[in-house]
């Protein structure tokens, strides 16, 4: 996985650094701004050149969220479905990163979220809880207003909870969260986004890997703190 945030900033410099990597014959991932995938050229080259997927911050599909993050003046849901559906087609798998933050997000928002992730078949897609990493802008911005809750730092892997929720219970959000995680790896939706994306080995094995670590937690998560799926039953 290519992690350099700024790779996709200059066109030119990144299709020569494609054009260097299609030379050297191996298959790689990338970290991008979706809105470089917007370009047919780039992903052409992208594939061209052996990326197996990009990792791409959608962080939502809920506008107003989109906004909070400085995000929605130019990203929105139907743009997310249709920069996905065309990269398909062109042979690239797009991994989307969601984020879910209790002061802006509802369970019904998760609920959507889940329908959206369903509906466009999205790669391997990952679920985390908004967590303030310490070191960060951030971590500083939450502790001067008193929001973090919890400084145990074994719990800062974006499943838990270590802020402020006025409107949901903490240990309730985290298991929403983590349920829908957990749902979108049944083997309903495993099947689809093999049956649907391109190279389907890396769809496949990647999905069982996430399904099996993330059955894992729910399960332990349930153990530990008693819990069963009714506890969810007409929260919004």
């Amino acid at each position: 996985m290519l992690t350099d945030e700024n790779l996709g900033i200059n066109k030119k410099r990144l299709w020569e650094f494609l054009d260097l990597l299609k030379e050297c014959d191996i298959t790689f991932s990338v970290f991008l701004s979706i809105n470089f995938l917007e370009d047919p050229e780039t992903v052409k080259k992208l594939v061209d050149a052996g990326c197996n997927f990009v990792l791409a911050g959608l962080e939502s599909i809920k506008q107003s969220t989109l906004e909070a993050y400085n995000k929605g003046h130019v990203n929105s849901a139907e743009k997310y479905s249709k920069i996905i559906d065309d990269c398909r087609k062109a042979g690239l798998n797009i991994q989307g990163n969601f984020l879910f933050n209790p002061a802006i997000d509802t369970f019904e928002d998760i609920d959507d979220l889940v329908k959206f992730v369903t509906k466009n078949h999205i790669f391997m897609p990952i679920f985390q809880i908004i967590t303030p990493y310490p070191g960060t802008q951030m971590y500083w911005d939450y502790k001067n207003k008193g929001l973090i809750t919890d400084e145990d730092w074994e719990k800062y892997n974006a499943l838990h909870l270590v802020i402020k929720s006025e409107r949901y219970d903490p240990l309730l959000f985290q298991y929403k969260v983590l349920k829908s995680y957990t749902d979108i790896y049944s083997w309903r939706h495993i099947v689809a986004r093999t049956w649907y994306n391109p190279r389907k080995l890396i769809n496949l094995v990647t999905s069982l890997a996430f399904r099996n670590h993330l059955r894992s937690q729910l399960d332990e998560f349930e153990r530990h703190h008693g819990l069963s799926p009714k506890v969810l039953e007409g929260i919004k």
